[in-house]
């Protein structure tokens, strides 16, 4: 010990005594500076020590602080288009719609049955089937309350544009979604009309229905023609998605792109893009009904209870309250109830399905029978009718003869008795 501390101060030899008397200021004086030297060491290596121990035990907090803030989703714009099909976008010359696929999320959609705009529309704005929102006709009602609905009840602003006509009577029952009828069905003409409004008053809720491809290119051959009507629509919405950029709100703007399969397909494009959704990823098909929830959880609203719509946790970043893994096992676990849920409705109408034909065969064998008592009974009424036609010959030989008896006996008595 002696040694050790002599090789440190540069002196041979020291004892305990000699480093009291160094440390309380009454050894010598180069002790003085070396007891400093010895003070500030400490105070040195405890302060290191404690930052130390305060990062590590703050660490994750630390990490969070220098993550990005996720933003908050400030307006949510759902565009479809009529007769718009992943072929035609990857046909045609389309940088608006690909550079918002390569800001989100890129995957097709099982539409419904039946398989027109309005039921489309319906499901796609509840988050429901048919069979659970009971829209399947203009002028029916819905049973459950769409999205737009319920963004109103938050007392936000919501709106939906399309050319005359188009819009399903009975949809937006609510009274709380305004709605805007344009003449012109030219999808620049119902785009204008878009950023019109969202320049007066910025809408929460802002909804386009497009008109897209015309019925008429869809039928014919003419692809340039079909790829120019692309080209042009592809254009238009990047007016609107100019607008909400020029306003500073396209990063913090939820942006649904859906085709409408307007009864010829039933597989329609998605593209989402906005806060809280990952990018350029392409997901595995989903369904209609479940783009709603999904823009309900990044919203923070709560969708209608009855919706059978999933949440795409999938399309989910990680990062913001989620972890990529936890994420997908949702989604996965969603997938195994709904496939559970799915088998037992098969199995269930294969129950349904046999028995119908139990049931189906035992109306086949009561007809069978059925047809044979008939047939017993129209034989028997035959028999009886010509039992009938038989009897009346005979009875009608039976007058004649009677007749003929009297008329013979007549002539015999007249010409017996009266001899002429």
């Amino acid at each position: 010990m002696r040694a050790f501390f002599g090789d440190i101060f540069g002196i041979n030899g020291c004892c305990p005594k000699y480093i009291i008397l160094t440390c309380s200021g009454k050894g010598p004086p180069i002790m003085n500076k070396f007891k400093w030297i010895v003070i500030f060491t400490a105070i040195a290596c405890l302060l290191a020590s404690t930052g130390v121990n305060a990062e590590n035990a703050k660490g994750p907090d630390q990490a969070k602080i220098n993550q990005p803030v996720p933003k908050t989703i400030k307006n949510m714009i759902f565009i479809t288009v009529e007769g718009l099909s992943d072929e035609m976008i990857q046909s045609a010359y389309t940088p608006n719609i690909n550079g918002l696929a390569a800001s989100g999320v890129r995957t097709t959609a099982v539409g419904v049955l039946p398989a027109n705009h309005e039921v489309l529309l319906a499901s796609l704005l509840s988050g429901a089937d048919p069979s659970v929102h009971r829209f399947t006709q203009p002028g029916q009602q819905m049973k459950i309350k769409l999205l737009p609905d319920i963004i109103c009840s938050y007392g936000r602003s919501c709106v939906f544009i399309s050319n005359i006509g188009t819009i399903p009577e009975g949809l937006f029952r609510q009274g709380g979604v305004r709605t805007y009828e344009v003449r012109s069905a030219k999808n620049e003409a119902l785009i204008s009309k878009a950023i019109d409004i969202f320049n007066q008053n910025q809408p929460f809720f802002l909804g386009v229905r497009l008109s897209g491809i015309e019925d008429k290119l869809l039928g014919s051959n003419n692809k340039a023609k079909v790829v120019e009507a692309v080209n042009d629509l592809d254009e238009q919405i990047g007016r609107l998605l100019t607008t909400l950029s020029a306003y500073g709100v396209f990063d913090e703007s939820l942006i649904v792109l859906t085709g409408n399969n307007s009864g010829s397909e039933l597989m329609v494009p998605v593209i989402m893009a906005g806060p809280g959704l990952k990018s350029a990823a392409n997901l595995p098909p989903v369904k209609i009904i479940d783009i709603a929830p999904t823009a309900a959880l990044l919203a923070g609203l709560q969708i209608a209870p009855e919706s059978n719509g999933m949440v795409l946790w999938n399309a989910l970043r990680s990062g913001t309250g989620f972890l990529e893994q936890n994420l997908l096992l949702k989604r996965i676990k969603d997938l195994s109830e709904e496939d559970a849920r799915l088998i037992t409705s098969i199995y269930s109408l294969g129950e349904e399905k046999r028995m119908m034909k139990v049931e189906k065969e035992n109306v086949a064998r009561e007809k069978a029978q059925i047809k044979k008592t008939i047939e017993g009974k129209e034989g028997q009424i035959r028999i009886l009718k010509w039992e009938i036609k038989f009897l009346r010959l005979i009875e009608v030989v039976t007058i004649i003869a009677m007749g003929v008896g009297y008329m013979v006996e007549y002539f015999y008595l007249r010409k017996k008795f009266l001899m002429f």
